[in-house]
């Protein structure tokens, strides 16, 4: 009888863990694949902040220019 308690109490420790260890195997890809989208981001705002000089700089020394309704 201890033995069946000993074993159903194992048995309910042991699904858990298997289930964290399983996560915690995934975290590194995880977390190199949100480096890497977070890296292609910051490319693509480095390249929109530079279209927005190119485009400050040829309109009218930097100045721009508002339509007021």
């Amino acid at each position: 009888m201890a033995e069946t308690a000993l074993r159903v109490s194992l048995q309910k420790l042991c699904d858990p863990l298997v289930l964290g260890l399983a996560f915690l195997y995934k975290v590194p890809d995880q977390v190199e694949r949100l480096r890497f989208e977070l890296e292609r981001m910051h490319s693509f705002l480095k390249i929109i902040q530079n279209m927005g000089e190119t485009d400050d700089m040829t309109n009218f020394g930097g100045a721009n220019k508002r339509i007021s309704s």
